[in-house]
C-alpha cells in the first residue's frame, strides 16, 4: 500500500514479521530515516545505517536502559568514534521523543550534520541517557573500514556538508545555542 501526507510519500510493504518502508522522495539518508520513522508503529525508534553493527543482546541491554517507554527518551551509545562523547549515532529514541521532533518541525537535511543536530536538541531538552558502554562498531569509510562506494559518495559529497552545515548553524541560531555541552 502507499501511504501519502504532505511530508511523505512512501510504500509500506508487509510480511509476516517485517515491514519494509520504501522512500519515494529524494534518495538521501535523512529522507530515509523520516520515512520509515513516519511510518513507524512501535514506541522505540533506532536510526542505524548499513554500517553499524549491534554487540550481543543489544536490544535488551537497550530497553533495560530506558526507563519509560512512554516518555521522551534518547539513549547515547557508543560506535568507537572519537567523536562518542559528544555524538550520537546511530539514534535511538522514544516514540514520545519522536512525537515531540514533529510537532516541531522536522529539519530537512540531506545526510550530513543531521546526528550533531539531533544531539545537541536532546542534550539541550534533558531528555538523554548516557549509555556509552554500549558499542554499535560503525565501519564507515571515513575510518578506514570500508571502500568508498556511490552511496557514500552521494551522503559525503561536498554540497551535503555545506548544505548541512549551514541548516545547523540556522537551527543553532533558532534555538539560541552554540554547541551543547555533553555531560
Amino acid at each position: 500500500s502507499v501511504h501519502e501526507s504532505n511530508a511523505s510519500k512512501i510504500e509500506i510493504r508487509k510480511g509476516e514479521r517485517i515491514r519494509l518502508i520504501v522512500n519515494h522522495q529524494r534518495a538521501t539518508s535523512g529522507d530515509n530515516g523520516r520515512s520509515a520513522a513516519r511510518a513507524a508503529t512501535g514506541k522505540l525508534f533506532f536510526v542505524a545505517h548499513d554500517d553499524l553493527y549491534g554487540p550481543p543482546h543489544w536490544d535488551t541491554e537497550i530497553l533495560r536502559r530506558i526507563p519509560d517507554l512512554d516518555r521522551q527518551y534518547v539513549l547515547h551509545v557508543a560506535t568507537g568514534s572519537a567523536r562518542d562523547q559528544s555524538l550520537m549515532v546511530p539514534q535511538i529514541f522514544t516514540k514520545a521523543r519522536w512525537d515531540e521532533l514533529v510537532r516541531r518541525g522536522l529539519p530537512d537535511f540531506e545526510s550530513m550534520y543531521s546526528d550533531d543536530d539531533f544531539t545537541e536538541e536532546s542534550y539541550a531538552d534533558q531528555v538523554v541517557i548516557r549509555a556509552l558502554d554500549i558499542v554499535f562498531p560503525h565501519e564507515h569509510p571515513i575510518f578506514g573500514k570500508r571502500k568508498w562506494d556511490e552511496v557514500y559518495a552521494q551522503e559525503n559529497r561536498p554540497e551535503a556538508y555545506e548544505s548541512g552545515r549551514k541548516l545547523l548553524e540556522e537551527r543553532r541560531a533558532a534555538r539560541g545555542m552554540k554547541p551543547a555541552v555533553m555531560k
